[in-house]
């Protein structure tokens, strides 16, 4: 206390010095801080002290706001609820804030994945809400590949039943009800079929197998937009040749699948090595996307290079597919 006193007092003097009369130093709410395990009795005053001295040095965030845009990632608000996170030493910490009553809990601490290294500090990459379920995915990516590292957790939103659970190699999903959708890039019934896309539900439970060869990426009124591998392959017109993808939309339960574009209408090229397509962007009842085409050629990174690039918008019933820009490039890096 005696510490936030001075603090006082040392700022009431500065903005007395303060050529700007508009200037007003108020003092910060007083915000508790908990951690998912505390009781009431042990939030103390040395717990108040370090609070306090946490918005003296940040004297720009508002009194009633704990989420400091240059230190902190914001994931998701929910009601008065912000979910936060922000790093402590090699540590990835979980904060909640509630912006009305400006009571700050600590739910939970990620470490590294090697004390040792800080080449594996963790960070919560998303973070979304299913039911009273927080579901996180959490690691870190490594090499020039961007391979991810990590798994996905679970706890509920007063930080209590942490759990780490592995069901996928991939840092994305979706919620969808009271599902959580992920993709995962071998098929666990078939190591060598193409990857795939599953739901489970946030407990672990209820674990189901959807579709083979189907990548999700969004979920938006009623229907899941990805890409579907067809098995087919450009032929080898050159030194290489890959997979061809289509753009599709389907039920949660993965089914009515309509294709909205078709990788065969992309060009082709003797150095080309694989293809891509992303959905930008679902408003109402269109989808816009963009599709390229890479290569490898003698020199490259592993990487490569981006031969073509387009974006197109197409109708969410695959009509009135109409190409917007296309660019031809020659040895591009991505």
């Amino acid at each position: 206390m005696k510490k936030w006193c001075a603090a006082f007092i040392a700022l009431l003097c500065l903005a007395g010095c303060h050529s700007d009369s508009s200037l007003i130093i108020v003092p910060p709410k007083s915000v508790s801080i908990a951690t998912a395990d505390a009781s009431a009795d042990s939030q103390n005053e040395e717990t108040d002290t370090l609070q306090t001295d946490s918005f003296t040095k940040k004297a720009d965030i508002p009194q009633n706001n704990f989420f400091n845009e240059e230190t902190d990632t914001l994931h998701k608000t929910d009601g008065n609820t912000q979910y936060l996170s922000r790093r402590e030493g090699n540590d990835c910490v979980l904060y909640s804030f509630d912006t009305k009553t400006s009571h700050v809990k600590r739910l939970a601490v990620f470490p590294p994945t090697h004390e040792d290294s800080p080449y594996t500090n963790n960070y919560i990459i998303q973070l979304d809400i299913c039911g009273d379920w927080l579901i996180l995915s959490v690691g870190h990516y490594e090499g020039s590949a961007h391979i991810f590292y990590g798994d996905f957790a679970r706890l509920k939103k007063d930080g209590s039943k942490l759990e780490h659970f592995s069901v996928t190699d991939t840092d994305y999903f979706f919620i969808v009800g009271d599902w959580i959708y992920y993709n995962f890039w071998e098929v666990e019934h078939d190591p060598e079929a193409a990857y795939g896309c599953y739901r489970i539900r946030p407990d672990g439970s209820g674990k189901e197998f959807l579709s083979e060869g189907f990548s999700m990426q969004r979920y938006a009124d009623g229907y899941i937009y990805g890409t579907y591998d067809t098995g087919k392959t450009v032929p080898d017109t050159g030194k290489y040749w890959y997979r061809i993808h289509n753009l599709v939309r389907c039920k949660p339960d993965a089914t009515d699948f309509v294709t909205l574009f078709s990788g065969q209408a992309l060009p082709t090229f003797d150095d080309a090595g694989s293809m891509a397509v992303y959905v930008t962007a679902v408003a109402g009842t269109l989808v816009t996307f963009n599709v390229n085409v890479r290569g490898y050629a003698d020199g490259d990174s592993w990487r490569g290079h981006t031969c073509y690039w387009a974006e197109y918008k197409v109708n969410t019933d695959g009509s009135n597919l109409t190409l917007l820009k296309e660019e031809y490039l020659e040895h591009t890096e991505w």
